[in-house]
């Protein structure tokens, strides 16, 4: 039995629920992947080396400026926090002023 491509997709990608930066909630392929091409950056918002993050920040800051024209209409990008307990919007966080930030530009941690 062969499958469509959008089947296929569909069972490769979890459907899990995810925060946003914002507190909404969102699921993975629904809301974020479907249909879409998208740039994935998983990170901790406690950094331990303070030569790295930086470096990586940089990094997403140049990739979303050389793509500015195309995000959000054909390239989507999403930071994914491996530490939702120290995530966006959590006290003592610092992270939310040093990561871009763009309506075209999203933050999510799981839940």
């Amino acid at each position: 039995m062969d499958q469509s491509a959008t089947e296929r997709r569909r069972r490769r990608f979890l459907n899990v629920a995810l925060t946003t930066h914002e507190g909404k909630t969102v699921r993975f392929y629904d809301d974020l992947v479907k249909d879409k091409t998208v740039m994935l950056n998983f990170f901790y918002t406690n950094c331990v080396n303070e030569a790295i993050c930086p470096l990586s920040t940089a990094n997403l800051v140049r990739v979303q400026k050389l793509l500015a024209s195309r995000m959000g209409r054909d390239v989507f990008m999403y930071s994914i926090t491996l530490d939702p307990a120290h995530g966006w919007g959590r006290a003592g966080s610092s992270s939310r002023a040093t990561w871009p930030t763009s309506r075209r530009c999203g933050g999510t941690s799981a839940t």
